[in-house]
């Protein structure tokens, strides 16, 4: 069994790295199984994808966290 801390796990560490390296026509493609998959993943690593990231990048970003809380 995978240890949970506030940065994750190894499999948290494994969806992070996908969506972290895919690109924004394909996040948005399947928006619906990222969103998903990102509610599973410690705040610490959602904002991650905020640090560096484009102005198109933030905004979508922004739309899934929001929707998150819906």
């Amino acid at each position: 069994m995978a240890r949970t801390s506030a940065e994750g796990t190894d499999d948290t560490d494994v969806v992070h790295q996908i969506l972290a390296n895919a690109e924004l026509s394909q996040l948005k493609k399947h928006r619906a199984v990222v969103a998903r998959f990102v509610a599973l993943l410690p705040p610490k690593l959602r904002a991650t994808y905020l640090v560096g990231a484009s102005e198109r990048q933030q905004r979508f970003w922004t739309e899934v966290f929001v929707g998150l809380r819906g």
